[in-house]
């Protein structure tokens, strides 16, 4: 099994899978409940996927949470070393031209 893309990645895939599990709901059913490919969900499930705050919101809609669970608890030192938004998350705001 491939290793997660991030410490917030693994993060979002366990509440998702938790959320699911808790429920007794299928991926399939989640899947087609947040309009997203089963593959998709597997990914993201896995820690693998990189959701967008669209499939994000999707996802809570479909396991009748809140989107801002996903983000609980995390910040910039989730993110890969180098992504470039995570650079940019510690510092104190946005760079001046």
């Amino acid at each position: 099994m491939q290793r997660p893309r991030s410490h917030a990645s693994a993060h979002v895939g366990r509440l998702v899978y938790s959320a699911r599990s808790r429920q007794n709901l299928t991926r399939r059913t989640v899947a087609a409940r947040a309009d997203l490919d089963i593959s998709h969900l597997a990914r993201i499930e896995n820690g693998r996927g990189n959701p967008t705050l669209h499939v994000l919101i999707q996802l809570a809609v479909a396991l009748g949470l809140r989107p801002e669970q996903f983000l609980e608890g995390l910040g910039a030192d989730d993110l890969p070393a180098d992504d470039a938004a995570a650079d940019e998350l510690s510092t104190d705001g946005p760079a001046s031209a």
